[in-house]
């Protein structure tokens, strides 16, 4: 049977409850405790847990339940139907109004259980605390009463992982729409009257470039380099597909033109392309009875107004694991 008790008649239960919470916290020092009645005021909380007997229910996902703490005042919506009331807050100590108004909407289905749970407890917390971002409110039971979240998205690492490849993607494609926009502007350029055109830049000396391949992912698409030169304007990506055909008795490598697929600044020492924009690029070439899929490289140039440096290959990867020529 839960039991509403005022603030001062409270204080030793809690205690002791906060005595067990604090064993708790030494057993486990990565749980991030808090009791901060700034951080607990005025955030709009989202119910995620509620006690149903000795263990705790969760609030289906479609069914919303929250809880907005300022001045004084405590509102929000309880499941279907919103309501506000009042709330004193002391330290770890809480106490909620009695006398809640609450509007009256017909609720049915999982959303009325919510509600009633939730207006039931309410007015029987006595205590709170942030427990790793989320809200625990007590009422002296085996298990706190209701378990709110902060509002936030929690995602899995495989959402996060999908979401990062998104972002690299967009990432990619700006890129790809950049490097168009500057090839629209240099031919634009290009086709004027040779009285208007600005004289062509000249050499000011060899761009120095001294180049490590550090590793690949072929699975993504990662190349890596070191550059230990420092008068560069940037760099310039090149891929190209290496085919295999029969050159009469043997089997020979034929590589395709070089193909630039991205601008890079000069501070850049990695590259991730998407496969499928290299091959977009320069198709996969169909097997002719010999081996399989194609090989493809990825290499880099650096580049200032003098010119170009010699292109360097950092990595390359194959379409498919059958790909054979020599």
């Amino acid at each position: 049977m839960r039991t509403r008790r005022g603030l001062r008649g409270i204080a030793i239960a809690v205690t002791s409850m906060l005595t067990l919470a604090t064993v708790g916290v030494a057993q486990d020092a990565s749980r991030a405790i808090s009791f901060d009645e700034v951080a607990v005021q005025g955030v709009t909380w989202e119910l995620s847990q509620y006690a149903d007997g000795d263990a705790l229910a969760e609030v289906p996902d479609d069914v919303s339940a929250t809880l907005l703490m300022e001045g004084g005042e405590a509102s929000g919506l309880a499941g279907c139907n919103t309501y506000s009331g009042t709330y004193e807050i002391d330290d770890h100590l809480i106490r909620f109004g009695d006398e809640l108004v609450v509007t009256q909407a017909l609720c049915e289905g999982p959303a009325q259980a919510v509600e009633d749970a939730f207006l039931t407890l309410l007015p029987t917390i006595v205590s709170w605390i942030i427990v790793d971002g989320r809200l625990e409110l007590n009422d002296g039971g085996p298990t706190p009463a209701l378990v709110f979240g902060d509002g936030t998205f929690e995602m899995s690492m495989s959402q996060m992982t999908a979401i990062t490849y998104q972002l690299e993607d967009l990432q990619d494609a700006v890129a790809e729409l950049t490097l168009r926009m500057s090839n629209v502007e240099a031919a634009s350029s290009d086709s004027g009257d040779a009285a208007t055109k600005p004289a062509r830049a000249k050499p000011k000396g060899k761009v120095k470039r001294e180049f490590a391949e550090l590793g690949e992912d072929p699975n993504r698409g990662l190349a890596r380099w070191r550059d230990m030169a420092s008068d560069e304007d940037g760099y310039r990506v090149y891929a190209r597909r290496i085919g295999c055909a029969v050159q009469g008795d043997a089997l020979q490598e034929q590589p395709s033109k070089w193909v630039r697929i991205a601008k890079l600044p000069s501070n850049a020492t990695e590259f991730r392309p998407r496969h499928l924009q290299v091959e977009a690029a320069i198709p996969a070439q169909t097997p002719r009875g010999v081996g399989g899929g194609s090989l493809y490289e990825l290499g880099v140039a650096p580049f200032n107004e003098a010119g170009e440096a010699k292109r360097v290959v950092v990595a390359a990867y194959f379409t498919t694991p059958e790909y054979i020529c020599r």
